[in-house]
């Protein structure tokens, strides 16, 4: 997968791959894109069988796919503002 490529993987898998590698809950990644934990619940739902499913922006999605990449940029936060380690 190629960031030009990202928007061709559906958001609800990106989502929750990005926790399951990162080994961290649902909140504590809603933390770290600054939003509600139930954003995080719908952008994981799958749009084919959830009502709740919410469309995901293509910035959250390259957001994700960056944290999948090895290494970290410079600027890249530690920890998050509740404190939690980012792996």
């Amino acid at each position: 997968m190629t960031e030009s490529n990202i928007t061709d993987v559906a958001p609800h898998k990106l989502c929750r791959s990005v926790r399951e590698r990162l080994g961290i809950t649902q909140a504590q990644l809603a933390e770290i894109m600054g939003v509600t934990e139930t954003t995080i619940i719908r952008w994981e739902a799958d749009p084919n069988t959830s009502p709740h499913a919410r469309e995901m922006s293509p910035t959250a999605q390259r957001v994700l796919f960056w944290m999948l990449q090895p290494g970290r940029p410079a600027v890249w936060p530690r920890t998050t503002r509740a404190g939690w380690p980012i792996k």
